[in-house]
């Protein structure tokens, strides 16, 4: 019985341990709230304060310290988030997690979004230039400044690497990827029937008769306002147009490019009927959208 004990005691130990040790690291990674710290890649003292659900404010003298100090908020937050949508676009997601992501990445590299990236910083101005690497300076600071790499990459068994400035750009390309990639499959099809169609050409290259396919608005469409006109429906094309009895081979679509799923899209939230007095109460409205520094520095409140 006292060996039991001893075990049971010894386990309890070491479960404490180990609870203490992940609280400690979660918590090193939080950002930091309170106090003052001299950045010197700052010109003049910012200030950051955050309200009661943690939104920051930033207040600065010039437009490359608010960079600065966006990209260190940035970075105390979400440096993972960040991590992943350039690695994302980049097509190195594999560095964190290994071999499961290796065929997004190669579907990523095809578009050679960092090289893109890259060329984007070399022809911005040098005004443009100023603000990105600010802005990169920022993250890094941001990242440096915590007490500890966030948790994930703990779990991970990875560091967290410096941030670039063709990164911001990366992320942009992420965007893109999350929201449009889809409609890649969706474009190419459409260019297979204008080359398929008969007749003349209406601008850019497409086909008259690909409005009857690919009409600019109907009358289900929902206007915006009272006023907006509905498109009219474009007249059925004539068979030396349109010829479905002597169609060729079936188009196809690369593999390597997206397949279509669910929409993505920016935030969306549902209220409850009994809380607006424009909906049915027996059905909700579903809504879209999206101290004392004296030298440079960050003050945060």
């Amino acid at each position: 019985m006292r060996t039991l004990k001893y075990i049971g005691a010894a386990a309890a130990v070491l479960l404490l341990a180990a609870l203490t040790l992940a609280i400690g690291l979660l918590r090193a990674s939080l950002p930091r709230l309170e106090g003052a710290s001299g950045e010197p890649g700052l010109t003049s003292v910012v200030r950051i304060t955050r309200d009661s659900r943690g939104v920051p404010t930033i207040e600065a003298a010039n437009r490359l310290d608010l960079a600065y100090a966006t990209g260190f908020v940035h970075a105390q937050d979400r440096y993972f988030e960040m991590d992943l949508s350039r690695r994302l676009a980049a097509g190195e997601l594999a560095e964190l997690f290994g071999k499961v992501a290796l065929e997004q990445d190669r579907k990523a590299r095809l578009f050679r979004f960092r090289s893109v990236a890259r060329e984007v910083i070399a022809q911005a101005t040098a005004a443009e230039r100023a603000v990105i690497e600010a802005y990169a300076r920022g993250v890094n600071a941001g990242l440096a400044g915590l007490a500890g790499r966030p948790w994930e990459y703990w779990v991970l068994g990875q560091p967290p690497l410096p941030w670039r400035p063709e990164d911001t750009v990366l992320v942009e390309h992420a965007m893109w990827w999350d929201l449009q990639a889809n409609g890649l499959r969706r474009e190419i099809l459409r260019q297979e029937i204008n080359a398929r169609l008969g007749g003349p050409e209406c601008g850019a290259g497409w086909k008259c008769g690909l409005s009857f396919l690919y009409p600019a608005g109907t009358s289900w469409d929902a206007p915006a306002s009272a006023a907006a006109v509905v498109a009219a429906q474009a007249p059925v094309p004539a068979a030396e147009v349109l010829d479905v009895r002597n169609g060729s081979a079936a188009a196809t679509v690369p593999e390597s490019v997206p397949r279509a799923s669910a929409a993505a899209g920016s935030n969306s939230w549902a209220v409850a009927g009994r809380l607006t007095a424009t909906a049915p109460r027996s059905s909700p409205t579903i809504c879209t959208s999206g101290s004392g520094c004296r030298r440079s520095g960050i003050t945060h409140a």
